[in-house]
C-alpha cells in the first residue's frame, strides 16, 4: 500500500518538474511510509525514498516502515539529518525538491538548503500531497468507519451521565474518558463543549461554567482511529426548549438535511455552504452561520477539500467531508449540527449514526 502511495506521488512528481518530495509534516510521513511516531525527516524521490529519525523512534521507524530505507543520525555524534538527507539527494543525483510549503520553518529551510548546495528547494509538496490523500482508499474509508462508530458508541453511553451542576470541563472529561474505552486511540481534536450562552462559540474551550436547566449544550468531538479522524456534532438541551430554541435547532437541522441530500459526484463544493447559508437567512438568522458548511477530514481533523463561498471545485467519489452549520447569537447561545460523510457517485455515505432529533435531558 504503501509504495504504491509512493509510487503515485512519484508520478505527481513528474508532473510538476520535481525530482522528490521532502515531507517533515507527520501525517504525510504516515499516509507515504507507515510510521506513525514524531521526528520523521523524508525523502520521497524519483530515484529512492529515506526516512531519517533519531535514536528515540529508530525501532519504531524501522518495524514500522520494512519496504523503505531508514537511517538513524546521532546529535552526540555530530551527525545531522540534514546532512543524512543532503547526502542521500546528491547520491542519488536528486536536485529539484518541492518542499511542504504550508509546514516547513524558515529555520528547517535554509539547514536543508546549507546541506547540499546543489538543492534547489521549491515549494509545492503540500500541494502534491492534496492532490493523493483528498480522495480516500477503501481501507482509509474503513478507518473512518471505525472512528465514527467508535464516537457514537461513546456519545450513546456519555449521554446518561450528563447531569444539571456538572462542569463543561468535567463532561469533557468523562467523554474523552469513553472514546478511549470504546477503542480511539486518541482525540481526533480538542473535544468543544459549551453550554448556555458559551454555545454562541463556534469552537469554545471547555470551561468550568456549570450545567444549567435551560441550556442547550453542544458537543463537538471525535475518535482518532489509525490515524483516521472522525467529527460529530450534537447539540441537547437540558429541560424541555423554549420557543425561539426549538426553532433555533429546527432551523439548523433543515439546513443540514438539505446540504447533505445535495452531497454527491460533481456538486459544486461552495454551493453547498451557499444552500445551507440561505435556508439560514430565510428563516431569519442571517449573519448567524460564522463559518463554512464544511470541510474535508482524514489524517488531519481540518484539510481539503472545504466548502466554502469561493472554492469552485467539485466533489469527487471517495471524498470524506464534514456539513455542520450553525446558528449563533452572542449572549444567548448557538446550535451545530454536523455529521462526516463520504462523497459517492449518487450521493453519499453518512458515518455518524446518533439521532439528530433534539434530545431533551
Amino acid at each position: 500500500m504503501y509504495q504504491e502511495r509512493r509510487q503515485a506521488l512519484k508520478e505527481v512528481l513528474k508532473d510538476f518538474g520535481c525530482d522528490a518530495f521532502f515531507s517533515v509534516n507527520q501525517a504525510n510521513s504516515y499516509y507515504f511510509t507507515g510510521y506513525s511516531g514524531d521526528g520523521a525527516y523524508c525523502i520521497f524521490g524519483i530515484n529512492g525514498d529515506l526516512l531519517v529519525t533519531d535514536g528515540r523512534y529508530i525501532e519504531q521507524a524501522q518495524k514500522e516502515c520494512p519496504d523503505i530505507q531508514v537511517e538513524c543520525w546521532d546529535r552526540k555524534a555530530g551527525q545531522t539529518w540534514p546532512e543524512r538527507l543532503g547526502a542521500f539527494c546528491r547520491k542519488q543525483h536528486m536536485t529539484k525538491i518541492a518542499f511542504e510549503e504550508k509546514v516547513l520553518t524558515y529555520q528547517v529551510y535554509n539547514r536543508l538548503q546549507a546541506a547540499n548546495e546543489l538543492m534547489q528547494l521549491v515549494p509545492g509538496a503540500s500541494s502534491m500531497a492534496i492532490i493523493l490523500r483528498k480522495i480516500k482508499e477503501e481501507e482509509e474509508l474503513d478507518c473512518h468507519r471505525k472512528a465514527a462508530q467508535i464516537t457514537d458508541t461513546a456519545f450513546a453511553q456519555f449521554l446518561p451521565d450528563i447531569k444539571i451542576g456538572m462542569s463543561e470541563k468535567e463532561l469533557a472529561a468523562r467523554l474523552e474518558f469513553l472514546l478511549k474505552m470504546n477503542g480511539a486511540d486518541g482525540l481526533a481534536f480538542p473535544s468543544i463543549i459549551a453550554s448556555g450562552q458559551n454555545s454562541s462559540l463556534p469552537h469554545a474551550i471547555p470551561s468550568d461554567k456549570k450545567v444549567e436547566k435551560g441550556d442547550f449544550i453542544t458537543f463537538d468531538f471525535g475518535a482518532r482511529y489509525r490515524g483516521y479522524c472522525a467529527d460529530m456534532t450534537r447539540t441537547v438541551s437540558i429541560g424541555a426548549p423554549t420557543e425561539k430554541q426549538k426553532t433555533v435547532y429546527e432551523t439548523v437541522l433543515k439546513a443540514q438535511i438539505a446540504a447533505l441530500n445535495q452531497v454527491k459526484a460533481g456538486a459544486v463544493q461552495e454551493n453547498l455552504h451557499l444552500l445551507a447559508d440561505y435556508i439560514i437567512t430565510e428563516a431569519g438568522f442571517g449573519g448567524t452561520f460564522t463559518h463554512s458548511l464544511g470541510h474535508g477530514v482524514g489524517l488531519n481533523i481540518h484539510e481539503e477539500p472545504y466548502l466554502r463561498p469561493g472554492e469552485k471545485s467539485i466533489l469527487q467519489p471517495g471524498m470524506v467531508v464534514t456539513i455542520e452549520p450553525g446558528i449563533y447569537i452572542p449572549g444567548w447561545g448557538g446550535v451545530r449540527i454536523e455529521d462526516m460523510v463520504a462523497v459517492t457517485e449518487q450521493g453519499c455515505e453518512i458515518f455518524s449514526k446518533t439521532s439528530k432529533e433534539l434530545m431533551i435531558l
